[in-house]
This record gives structure tokens, sequence and C-alpha cells, in this order.
């Protein structure tokens, strides 16, 4: 689910923005971008955002204005002093400027900085990061609302054109029996065998019995409460594993549906399989974006 959050804090002699953004995937991924005086606390600032998210591709910026904990830059004399003599010492060699020694390997050294992260910091940078994960929240829940009304819409739907497989049912047996009886006795005139009535009946009702999609619609319509007990349960985008429960209920929709589109001969029943399947397909795409 996609959201974002931020936060800021200040404090004696340091000022600290959070961000965090989160766009769809099926697992948990954390980008974090942290200015080095806050490496130390990288792995408990992505703790605090697993707390927040189960499932997306999550990026963790911090912006740290902090001038005692910023690194300066400084010429070695020595190195300096070291590089000229030696390039002095070289026949032919025409002078060389100094901004020229200057970039020489180890003539600019990077200083420690004059101060060390405090404690006072670090809960400042934890608790605006824990803000903005409260702030990224709230809008994926606003989303999560959406998405459920999207999906409630889709179910019913799906309802919608079960019932209308269910009123055909009771036809497709019978019909079956019809159609078999038929072609038998095309297949059998002119051949000089009898076929006992009782035997056509039998193999009749097993036909008609391998067509029987009653099983079928009842799991089907049991998928279909599931699906709206789990978004009555609460909004997704609010935590837990609402998202991967959908997907698991349109797989198994999906496999009832295909099943009742190849038991049954009726061509009303596979148009109307088609007409399922499209939606299920639909609420599937949606669960990958749940949480």
């Amino acid at each position: 689910m996609t959201g974002y959050g931020s936060a800021s804090r200040s404090g004696a002699g340091f000022e600290v923005t959070a961000e965090v953004t989160s766009v769809n995937n099926r697992y948990l991924k954390i980008f974090s971008r942290l200015p080095e005086a806050l490496n130390a606390q990288q792995v408990d600032l992505e703790r605090l955002v697993r707390e927040a998210v189960a499932r997306g591709s999550v990026t963790l910026g911090v912006r740290l204005r902090a001038p005692a904990l910023e690194a300066t830059w400084r010429i070695n004399p020595d190195r300096v002093r070291a590089f000229r003599a030696q390039i002095a010492d070289l026949p032919g060699v025409a002078e060389v400027r100094l901004a020229d020694i200057l970039a020489l390997p180890g003539a600019v050294e990077q200083a420690e900085p004059e101060g060390r992260p405090r404690a006072d910091l670090a809960t400042a940078v934890a608790a605006c990061v824990r803000e903005a994960c409260a702030a990224l929240t709230a809008m994926r829940e606003r989303e999560g609302q959406a998405l459920a009304a999207d999906l409630l819409r889709r179910a019913g739907a799906l309802e919608a054109k079960l019932a209308q497989v269910e009123a055909i049912a009771p036809e497709i047996a019978p019909l079956w029996r019809d159609r078999f009886a038929a072609r038998m006795k095309t297949l059998l005139e002119g051949a000089n065998v009898a076929l006992e009535a009782a035997d056509l009946a039998r193999e009749a009702a097993q036909c008609a019995d391998r067509c029987d999609i009653s099983e079928e619609i009842v799991r089907l319509s049991h998928h279909l409460a599931a699906l709206r007990a789990l978004l009555a349960g609460g909004a997704p985008g609010s935590g837990g594993d609402a998202g991967r429960r959908l997907d698991f209920i349109g797989q198994e929709m999906l496999r009832e549906a295909n099943t009742i589109g190849s038991k049954s001969p009726d061509a009303r029943v596979a148009a109307l399989v088609v007409d399922m399947k499209v939606e299920i397909e639909r609420i599937k795409e949606q669960a990958q974006n749940v949480e």
C-alpha cells in the first residue's frame, strides 16, 4: 500500500527530520538513507518501521542538522611537504601547482567531528521516526478503506454471478442425461447391439454425477463469506496479515470457479464462469496491495 509520513524534532544544537514512504509490494522491504552520524541507529530505526508496517517497499530517510557532529576537512602539512620534496627530486618535472598536490591521496583528510551523538539526539531521532510512521499508517488506513469498499463491490458482483449459476445448476444433470442417451442411441443405430435400459440409465447417472457443481457452489459461497468477514474485521492497512489471507481466499475462489467451468457442459454457466473469474482476478490483484 502506498503512503507518506514525515515528522521533525529539534533540540540543543540539532534539527532532525524523518520521512517514511511506502509503495506496493507483496513483502516488506526497507531502504534506509541516514546521515553518517546516525549509522549506529539504523537497526533500531528499521525495527520501528517493521513495528508499523508489515508489507510494502518502505523508504526511510532522515535529515540531520547538527554542526557539532559534522565532519570537517583539513590539510595534512607533513604529507604535502613530502609530496613537494619528492616532486622536486624528479628530473625534468616542471613546477607543480599546490592544487595538484592537494588532489593527491592523503593530502587532505577528513577530521573527526567535534562532538559525538548524544542520548537526547538518539531519543529525538527515534521519536521522529515513530511519529512519521504513525502518519504513514494513517494514510495507509485511509487507502485501505477505499480498497475495502472496492473489494466488497467486486464480491457483490461475484455473488450475483454465482447466484445465476446456482439457479441453472438443477437443469444441468437432466440435460446431460438426455444428451448422453441421445448420443448413445445415435452411436448404436445399425450396430445390431442391444443396450439394456438399466445400463443406459446407470451410465447416464454417472455422467450426470460428474457434472454436479453443487459442492463447488457451496465452497465458493463459503469463501465469499470469509472474504466479507475478513474485511469486516478491520480496515486493510491497519496491520496484520489481511493481505495474505485475501490472497489465499482469492486463490481458492479461482480454484472453485475453474472446477465449475470444467464440470459444467452448459454454455450459460461457461459464460458466467468467465465473468466470475474476471472479478476474482481483480480481487487477487487488489489483495497484493493490502496489508
